[in-house]
C-alpha cells in the first residue's frame, strides 16, 4: 500500500513536471509581438523630416520599447552603440514593466558616455538570452528570424559639452 502511493506520487510529480516543462517551452518558442521604438528628449535635427535626435550631455533622454501586445514573460536586451566604423556593446539596463514595455532613462551624459558626434543605437529584443557577442556576430538574417530576435534602431547626434 505504501510502495504504491509513494509509485502515485512519483508519477504524478513527474507528470507535472512534464507539464511546467512543456508550457515553459511553448513560452520560448513564442516570438515576441513587434515592438516600437520612441525616443523623448533633445531636438530634431531636421524639422522637415525624421533625422537623429540632437542631444546635449546634459539632456534628458527617454527610450522606450513599447510592444504591439502585452508581454507578460521576460524580454531580454542586448544593446550595442555605433558610431563611425567602430560598434561597441552599449551596457544599459532597461525596466519592464508588467505589460512588458522596457524604458530606458537618463541624461544623455549618463546614457551615452561614449558617444560625441552621430551615433547609432541598435537594440535587440528577444523572448530567450542572447549571448552578448551573438547578434554582432551572426547573419542578420539567422539571428532575427531563427532566433525570433526584434532589431530596433534610432538615430543621436550628441555636442560635445
Amino acid at each position: 500500500m505504501r510502495r504504491s502511493r509513494r509509485l502515485a506520487g512519483l508519477l504524478l510529480a513527474l507528470f507535472l513536471c512534464g507539464e511546467l516543462g512543456g508550457w515553459l517551452w511553448m513560452q520560448l518558442r513564442t516570438p515576441l509581438p513587434t515592438y516600437t521604438l520612441l525616443l523623448e528628449g533633445g531636438e530634431a535635427a531636421d524639422l522637415q523630416g525624421p533625422g537623429p535626435l540632437v542631444l546635449r550631455p546634459e539632456t534628458r533622454l527617454s527610450l522606450t520599447l513599447r510592444p504591439a501586445t502585452p508581454v507578460l514573460r521576460r524580454v531580454f536586451v542586448h544593446a550595442r552603440i555605433q558610431q563611425a566604423q567602430r560598434e561597441q556593446i552599449w551596457p544599459v539596463l532597461f525596466e519592464q514593466t508588467d505589460r512588458g514595455t522596457l524604458r530606458l532613462q537618463g541624461t544623455a551624459q549618463e546614457l551615452l558616455p561614449t558617444c560625441v558626434g552621430h551615433c547609432i543605437l541598435t537594440v535587440y529584443l528577444s523572448g530567450s538570452y542572447l549571448p552578448p557577442g551573438l547578434p554582432s556576430a551572426c547573419p542578420r538574417a539567422l539571428v532575427e528570424r531563427r532566433l525570433s530576435t526584434q532589431r530596433l534602431t534610432a538615430e543621436v547626434l550628441v555636442t560635445p559639452p
